[in-house]
């Protein structure tokens, strides 16, 4: 990243702290280090409330010995310069920080916006070609297409490991420990990602976006895996947005350390500038950190891979980063300035963008993604996994909309039969400055959600500065949540088709007039209504009440009732008149089908939380 990306603010910081003038080296480095990208200065403190996700993806407990391993992760810039390679790297980037955890990636999905179709198929094959490679499954991808992303693009990938919990590595180095970096060799790809994703794209950006290798990234699960099986690793790093500087610091950092990184050891495939072996991004790396005899065993092992691998620095007791070239010194800078940069502070409430309306065609869009079953065979079970994401009322209610995605990401897995275990978000933002009102109420509404469903955020992703500047006009994203929710299978999964002759009820928490559309004010959600909701629906399940279930289609009852006979080759008839369902919409409701003989067990269960409709037509 150029140094000239420091504002004379950040400059004047940074002597002040050093009490000298920072070389253009070091100030390259602040410069990728406190972009936004890397250090969320303008959204860490309203994260913190959320919770602190010190690792590189979240751990959910899924039996006695193992844990499953999850995160989203956005890769939205390199997408729109180059759709294939950018969706392709942004799986192979979740799948490694996945793989840092210490556990096997099984499974990945993703979420695509685009404007234009060939670029929305270049970027489902660049996934679907990465994955097959990595021997990963692809469940799919929840797709739209609008105008609103003619300029920019939405690609959230979320990758799904396992992991047993003894294995569990974590981002964090040790005093003597040495580093030791496996994968591709080195090159130019990528120097400038961390500024690209930190700021407006403009008209003339360059699209020097790396390229993903799937089957050298093949070889680097492997070598990994086998080294955290056999190994004491003492902690592991993905190396993303600012490489080899970012990875190393944040290692050292964790564990309360510094660093000292030998340039002249790391492997290039090209001749390199400092500055380069710094900070570029080539593909299908990973940084161990490890004990001195461990480390040598590790560099055998890749070794035994075809993977090229080297020793390139050690973890020091004193809290600083150092580098060093043929023993001559490049950069010593204080850890704690390097990783702790000033945070932005944010505006309040901003009212020009409130009375925004978007396209019809982006109403269409697909905003979730049919719940996947995952078979696990080390707990002889299955993983449930779905995704869920934003309406276009997002940005008139963030709060509220970000309720209602965690909502419909956990009821999927409810009534897919799954023990929710926990979520992973995604918050993909325009401007930093105009939208930081968005993303505190997105965040508030996930707070809320998670303290009164009693399911845990336990890693996210928050990608800001998703608009571009072209003929003197700015061209923003809709405010974007993307939630990723992962469950544990307990109950039969409940077909969506109506699979016999029975009869049809609804069980509701609240009932909501047709005023609340797509293109009006979102209404309050009942949460604690919710989590009764789901109650019903275990003991339900439990006892195999119910034949099929339907969530309620864009909160119109009779659209759901239709869509579901014509899907299921039946025909319904209703008790009650389709005038007096006409003026009402169900937003926390869910039609059932009950087996007649099981009518009187399903009453007692559910009590006056139903209404009852019909049934299906014999």
């Amino acid at each position: 990243m150029s140094a000239s990306s420091l504002s004379e603010s950040d400059l004047s910081t940074i002597t002040r702290a050093l009490k000298r003038a920072p070389s253009e080296l070091e100030k390259a480095l602040f410069a990728t280090l406190w972009s936004e990208h890397c250090s969320y200065r303008s959204s860490k403190a309203l994260l913190k409330k959320l919770g602190t996700f010190a690792e590189n993806a979240g751990v959910v407990e899924i039996s006695a010995e193992y844990a499953a391993v999850f995160k989203v992760e956005s890769h939205n810039h390199p997408s729109f310069l180059n759709p294939k390679e950018g969706a392709a790297t942004g799986l192979g980037g979740i799948e490694r920080d996945v793989l840092s955890m210490g556990a096997r990636p099984v499974a990945g999905l993703s979420f695509l916006r685009f404007n234009d179709h060939s670029n929305l198929k270049e970027a489902l094959e660049g996934i679907e070609n990465y994955a097959k490679e990595t021997h990963i499954q692809d469940l799919g991808a929840n797709t739209g297409l609008s105008q609103d992303f003619e300029h920019n693009v939405l690609v959230n990938a979320c990758a799904l490991g396992v992991v047993e919990k003894r294995c569990l590595v974590h981002a964090k180095a040790k005093e003597g420990a040495l580093l030791v970096l496996i994968g591709k060799p080195s090159g130019s790809e990528g120097l400038d990602g961390a500024r690209m994703s930190s700021q407006a794209l403009e008209a003339n950006t360059n699209s020097n976006v790396p390229k993903g290798d799937g089957k050298l990234q093949a070889k680097l699960i492997e070598a990994c895996l086998q080294i955290y099986h056999t190994l004491s690793v003492v902690g592991a790093q993905d190396l993303g947005a600012g490489g080899l500087a970012t990875a190393s610091a944040e290692l050292a950092f964790k564990g309360g350390c510094g660093v000292s990184l030998e340039l002249e050891n790391v492997p290039t495939y090209e001749p390199l500038e400092l500055l380069a072996l710094l900070l570029n991004e080539t593909q299908e790396r990973m940084l161990l950190s490890l004990m001195p005899i461990e480390a040598i065993k590790a560099l055998e092992i890749s070794a035994k891979y075809g993977l090229k691998g080297a020793i390139v620095g050690q973890i020091t007791p004193q809290q600083d980063f150092i580098a060093t070239y043929q023993n001559k010194p490049c950069v010593s800078l204080p850890l704690s300035l390097l990783l702790n940069p000033p945070l932005k502070p944010l505006l309040a409430k901003p009212t020009s963008f409130l009375q925004t309306t978007y396209p019809q065609n982006l109403l269409n869009s697909q905003q979730s993604l049919e719940t996947k079953r995952i078979w696990i065979p080390e707990i002889n079970n299955h993983l449930m996994i779905t995704l869920a994401s934003s309406t276009p009322l997002s940005i008139q209610n963030p709060r509220e909309d970000s309720k209602r995605v965690f909502v419909r990401a956990c009821r999927d897995l409810v009534l897919g039969g799954a023990k929710i275990l926990g979520v992973s978000d995604g918050i993909n933002l325009a401007s930093v400055e105009e939208d930081a009102w968005v993303l505190e109420e997105m965040l508030g509404g996930l707070i809320e959600s998670q303290e009164a469903l009693k399911v845990p955020v336990v890693s996210g992703n928050v990608s800001l500065n998703n608009e571009t500047h072209r003929d003197n006009k700015v061209f923003k994203i809709p405010p974007t949540l993307v939630l990723v929710a992962v469950g544990l299978c307990q109950y039969k999964t409940i077909p969506k088709l109506w699979q016999q002759d029975g009869l049809l009820y609804l069980l509701k928490t609240q009932r909501q007039h047709l005023e609340e559309s797509l293109l009006k004010q979102l209404e309050p959600i009942d949460l604690i209504q919710e989590k009764h909701l789901w109650g019903v629906l275990y003991q339900l399940l439990e006892h195999s009440l119910i034949a099929s279930t339907q969530e309620i289609i864009e909160n119109d009852l009779l659209l759901t009732l239709s869509q579901t006979a014509q899907l299921s080759q039946k025909d319904f008839v209703l008790d009650t008149p389709i005038k007096s369902m006409q003026n009402f919409s169900w937003t926390q409701a869910i039609l059932v089908e009950v087996p007649l003989d099981k009518e009187a067990n399903f009453l007692e269960v559910v009590g006056d939380s139903c209404t009852k409709l019909g049934r299906v037509k014999p």
